[in-house]
C-alpha cells in the first residue's frame, strides 16, 4: 500500500493522472489501476477527475496531509542512499527566475557540468515565486522576499535595479534629472504582480524618491525592456547584471547616475527537515561558491 500512496501524492503533486503516468513512465492504465486499488483498500474516493485536472475529496486531502511529509522523508532518505552508492548521478530539478537565468547562470552551470557529467540538471525558468516544498523541485533560486514554507535558505548575493536609456533616446531630449524625469521622459515598464509600475529609487545619500513615468511600453519580461531601451523606446529600470555588458560598452546609459533600487537579496532554497541529496548539496555548494566571489551587479569577480 506504500507504494501506492506515493504514487498518490505524485498524482497530487503532478496535478493530473495522465501527467503523472507521463513523468512516471508508467502506462496510465496501470496507475489508474492502482488508484483504484488504494481507495478500495481504503473504503474511501480520494479524488475526483474535471478538466482542470484532479480535485481532491475531504479523504484525499487528509491522506495528503498526514502522508506527504513522510513519505517525501522516506523518497530522499532512499534517494540519498542511491546517491551515496553511485556517487554523483541523477538529476538535480532546480526552479530559477527566467531573466537571471538567463543573464547570469549559464556560465556557472557549465561549470558545474564539466566537473559533474553524470549529473543531469532539469530548470524550470519562471519569474513566479515558486515553493520547491511543494513542487517536483530539488531547489530554486530566488531574488526578493522568501517564499513562506518550510525552507532553507542560503544567500548568494544582492541584485539592484538601475534606470537606462539609449543615447538614440537621450539624443535631443533634455538630459534627465531628478526633478524633470517624470515630466519629461517615458519609461518602459515591467509589468508584474511583484513590482509597481512607479519607481521608487534610492538616491546618493539613501533618500528614498519615486518617480511615475508615462508609459510607453509594458512588458512582463525583463529581455524585452531591454531591447527595448537598447532600440531607444525610452527609460527602463532594469537589473544591472542584465545591463552590466551595455553600460561599459557604451550602448546604453545610466539614467540619474548614483541612484539604484534597494537591494534584493538573492537565496538558494531547498526543502527543510530533509534530507537532501548528495547531487543536490555539490550543486548548492557550487552555486554558492561561484555567485558569492562574483559582484552581481557589475558581473565581475569580487576584488
Amino acid at each position: 500500500m506504500l507504494d501506492d500512496i506515493d504514487l498518490f501524492l505524485q498524482v497530487v503533486s503532478y496535478g493530473s493522472v495522465n501527467r503523472a503516468a507521463r513523468e512516471m513512465r508508467l502506462p496510465k492504465s496501470t496507475l489508474s489501476r492502482r488508484l483504484a486499488a488504494l481507495e478500495d483498500g481504503l473504503g474511501a474516493a480520494l479524488f475526483v477527475r474535471a478538466a482542470s485536472g484532479v480535485v481532491l475529496t475531504h479523504a484525499g486531502r487528509t491522506l495528503c496531509a498526514e502522508c506527504e511529509r513522510p513519505m517525501g522523508a522516506l523518497r530522499d532518505a532512499l534517494t540519498g542512499l542511491t546517491d551515496d552508492l553511485k556517487a554523483l548521478r541523477g538529476t538535480v530539478r532546480v526552479a530559477l527566475p527566467r531573466t537571471f537565468a538567463v543573464a547570469v547562470c549559464p556560465p556557472v552551470l557549465r561549470a558545474f557540468a564539466r566537473h559533474h557529467p553524470d549529473v543531469t540538471l532539469e530548470l524550470d525558468l519562471d519569474d513566479a515565486v515558486t515553493d520547491p516544498a511543494h513542487g517536483a523541485w530539488d531547489a530554486a533560486i530566488r531574488i526578493g522576499p522568501l517564499p513562506d514554507g518550510d525552507l532553507r535558505a542560503r544567500r548568494l548575493g544582492e541584485v539592484r535595479g538601475v534606470l537606462v536609456a539609449a543615447g538614440a533616446y537621450l539624443a535631443g531630449r533634455a538630459e534627465p534629472t531628478v526633478e524633470n524625469l517624470a515630466r519629461d521622459h517615458c519609461g518602459l515598464v515591467f509589468r508584474s504582480p511583484s513590482f509597481d509600475a512607479a519607481w521608487t529609487m534610492l538616491g546618493p545619500d539613501g533618500a528614498a524618491k519615486t518617480f511615475e513615468l508615462p508609459v510607453a511600453l509594458s512588458a512582463n519580461d525583463l529581455a524585452m525592456l531591454r531591447e527595448a531601451a537598447l532600440q531607444g523606446f525610452g527609460v527602463a529600470r532594469l537589473p544591472r547584471y542584465l545591463v552590466a555588458d551595455d553600460l561599459r560598452e557604451g550602448r546604453l546609459t545610466q539614467v540619474l547616475p548614483g541612484w539604484t533600487t534597494t537591494p534584493r537579496k538573492v537565496h538558494a532554497l531547498h526543502p527543510a527537515g530533509r534530507r537532501v541529496a548528495a547531487r543536490v548539496r555539490v550543486f548548492l555548494d557550487h552555486i554558492a561558491q561561484v555567485l558569492h566571489a562574483m559582484n552581481l551587479d557589475t558581473m565581475r569577480p569580487r576584488g
